[in-house]
């Protein structure tokens, strides 16, 4: 099937123009929402961005950071705080302008906007023909998008513990 048939089966259909989305199926959940409507960290600061709320939970959440899918992105600083996952990525140089983004151009791949501009730069931009960059933007956007998941799962996993679940 198409991806369009794909992700109505998964989520169901896009609510009417004017109506509230009430549900997005039985096996995905709005993150955001949950954040906004109950959770609140000082370390947030207002945002329930998922690298804000991920720092929050992250910063002390000490059973998750010798979880075997979640050890990868445990460090901490050398003053002894816990590093902000996102801030573990590594970060290979790209030579590639990722554009108006918190990215500089040897970071890599740290944001959205960034993993949309190498994604784009690998297929239709100045290196969609050098293999050896394509590999490392590919190789970028891969532990940008794992992080991105992982988050999620770490963020779920936080609130079912806090429930008593």
């Amino acid at each position: 099937p198409d991806l369009s048939a794909w992700l109505t089966g998964l989520i169901g259909p896009a609510p009417a123009v004017g109506e509230e989305d009430k549900t997005v199926g039985s096996r995905v959940v709005d993150l955001l929402k949950i954040s906004q409507a109950h959770y609140a960290h000082p370390l947030m600061r207002g945002s329930h961005s998922i690298k804000k709320v991920l720092d929050a939970i992250w910063s002390d959440a000490p059973h998750l950071w010798g979880d075997p899918w979640f050890s990868e992105y445990f460090r901490k600083t050398t003053d002894g705080r816990v590093l902000d996952p996102y801030a573990t990525l590594a970060k290979p140089p790209l030579d590639v302008d990722l554009g108006d983004t918190d990215e500089t151009d040897d970071d890599a791949v740290t944001d959205g906007v960034g993993a949309m501009r190498a994604y784009q730069d690998m297929l239709y931009g100045e290196h969609k023909n050098d293999l050896a960059m394509r590999d490392k933007m590919r190789d970028s956007l891969l532990r940008y998008c794992g992080l991105d998941t992982a988050a999620m799962v770490i963020i779920w996993k936080h609130w079912q513990r806090a429930a008593g679940r």
